[in-house]
């Protein structure tokens, strides 16, 4: 991978800053999406089978993801904080970080 500071047109700065990546994938490449879901898939599976996340019927909802964004969904805060652990898990063997900053926690009932 590549990263220019500067455009074709007219650079922003007077010099170009070239990195070498040896690993990862390309933000907006066409591989992109796929590659995360396979990357993924196996979180998913955990959750799933954990036990738990929410379910309509037998459908599991527990976790949704889009691009970099991970929702957890569970009908305790114990079970979330069960999903939240196994995130945590996965996280450190496939050296992904999760940002705290970024985290938001919602909770609700049904009367």
């Amino acid at each position: 991978m590549v990263i220019e500071v500067g455009t074709n047109r007219k650079p922003v700065c007077d010099f170009l800053l070239v990195i070498n990546s040896n690993c990862g994938v390309r933000q907006g490449g066409i591989l992109s999406p796929m590659l995360f879901s396979i990357y993924m898939d196996d979180l998913i599976k955990q959750l799933r089978l954990s036990g738990y996340g929410a379910y309509l019927g037998s459908l599991f909802v527990g976790s949704i993801l889009y691009a970099d964004d991970v929702c957890l969904i569970s009908g305790s805060c114990f079970g979330l904080q069960r999903m939240f652990d196994i995130c945590t898990k996965y996280g450190v063997i496939w050296d992904i970080s999760f940002n705290p900053a970024n985290s938001h926690l919602a909770t609700g009932a049904v009367k």
